[in-house]
């Protein structure tokens, strides 16, 4: 498993951008232009829709104020399109759920609703769910509607359509109909030529041309048997689950469902097929949770955070998505992991990770009793809205030091008696391999002292 060594740190920037503590807010990178964009959030008790941007090379914050105005939101979605366009979609405001879609121009700096269709069928307004984009289509799962109701849904809009139309994505047979009439899939319609070449040989081959769509269908080769697999399972609905693409796929990770609680269950979703299926991982599976983030690092999946308050041991976890094998926090090479939260956000940028906000949970002590002799001591979490700013650097202690030892191999021992090897290790990057007695499902085992 590639795995990257290191540190949390607050850095320091000299300016004097004073951003409030909030939740619920967003974070996408613009690649284009080094930068992550911060929207939203509840702040006190309002809602915001303030934008705030982080330049990644030079590392400075800055409040813009675009143009238009869009109502102020939490726990929205927000994803980049090309580049220069912020999609947001959803969310809880003033009046209580949204279902709008709004185009930030992140290049002049303008709010834009988008219209859909007139009398058209559109999703049920929602917060916590998540999206992607998908051939220009916005893609929503999940979340919670006005009635408190978790959902499961996936609809999608092609968003450079005119007019936009939104539809629900089927989750049975009938999907692949659906996908080729909005160009999401494109099907190779089966052809055989007549064997008739006399005088109704054209008539014969014509008429099987028109009716073969009916008859024969589309090939879609080699995602048939993906099609076919035994464990095609489509997840329940939830609310505050995480999501990333990863070749062609979107994994979603946890959440929460009302009457039957908190997950740690991956799904993954086939853009090919689009079909769901439950991912079966080794190692072991880190807490159930909501709320929590999920980004992608070359291979691996690193999830920071989440709730139910004062039950998640584990704050960190990595799943390798190439192996499909979850890494707890104790066998992470991470030090000054910052305190867990939820409803906050993290990117990831050239291998760089970058945490804001969210709401915190401290264990406060309430006295039931003002009687001394009676006194009832009771403990409970409770929330506390954040604005703090973390991100990660590379660790140096796991840089060569000297080149001539690059095919020596350093064989290390722990508690359990696993035996791992750092052999190799370049500049960012060591690849750890289990040579041990084979007991152990991680694959490897290590721990660096927190300073």
């Amino acid at each position: 498993m590639p795995v990257l060594a290191q540190n949390w740190i607050s850095p320091e920037t000299e300016d004097d951008v004073v951003i409030s503590p909030r939740y619920g807010h967003s974070a996408v990178i613009d690649k284009a232009r080094g930068r992550m964009i911060l929207f939203g959030g509840v702040t006190g008790n309002e809602y915001s829709s303030e934008v705030f941007i982080y330049d990644l090379n030079y590392k400075f914050w800055r409040k813009v104020k675009p143009t238009g105005k869009i109502p102020p939101r939490y726990n929205h979605s927000a994803v980049m399109w090309g580049k220069k366009t912020m999609v947001v979609f959803g969310g809880h405001g003033m009046g209580g759920r949204l279902d709008d879609i709004w185009f930030l121009n992140t290049k002049n700096w303008s709010w834009v609703k988008i219209s859909v269709q007139e009398d058209s069928q559109v999703p049920l307004a929602r917060r916590h769910h998540i999206s992607f984009m998908h051939n220009d289509h916005l893609c929503i799962f999940g979340g919670w509607d006005n009635h408190l109701k978790d959902l499961g849904d996936m609809w999608m809009i092609n968003l450079n359509a005119s007019p936009r139309v939104w539809f629900k994505v089927p989750f049975d047979d009938t999907w692949k109909q659906i996908l080729i009439e909005h160009d999401l899939i494109k099907g190779r319609k089966v052809v055989q030529e007549s064997e008739g070449e006399g005088e109704d040989g054209d008539s014969e081959k014509k008429q099987y041309e028109e009716d073969e769509e009916e008859d024969f269908g589309y090939d879609f080769g080699e995602y048939e048997d993906e099609m076919s697999s035994k464990d095609l399972i489509t997840p329940s609905s939830r609310r505050g689950h995480s999501a990333l693409k990863y070749n062609n796929k979107i994994y979603v990770f946890g959440g929460i469902f009302m009457t039957k609680g908190h997950k740690n269950d991956l799904h993954s979703f086939n853009l090919n097929t689009f079909k769901w299926q439950l991912e079966k991982c080794n190692g072991k599976y880190p807490s159930a949770r909501e709320g929590h983030t999920a980004v992608l690092n070359g291979d691996d999946m690193v999830v920071f955070g989440g709730t139910p308050k004062g039950k998640i041991k584990d704050t960190m976890a990595t799943l390798n998505l190439k192996t499909m094998t979850w890494y707890t926090e104790n066998q992470m090479i991470w030090t000054n992991i910052p305190r867990i939260r939820c409803d906050h956000t993290m990117i990831c940028h050239k291998q760089i990770f970058y945490m804001f906000g969210g709401e915190g949970e401290k264990l406060v002590v309430d006295s039931l009793e003002k009687d001394e002799d009676k006194k009832k001591i009771k403990e409970k979490w409770v929330g506390e809205r954040l604005n703090d700013f973390y991100m990660s650097e590379i660790l140096d202690d796991f840089r060569k030091k000297d080149a001539e030892q690059e095919d020596e191999e350093e064989e290390l021992k722990y508690e359990d008696n696993t035996f791992v090897t750092a052999s190799k290790i370049p500049k960012k990057t060591a690849t750890f391999n289990k040579i041990g007695d084979g007991k152990t499902p991680h694959g490897y085992k290590v721990r660096l002292e927190k300073k």
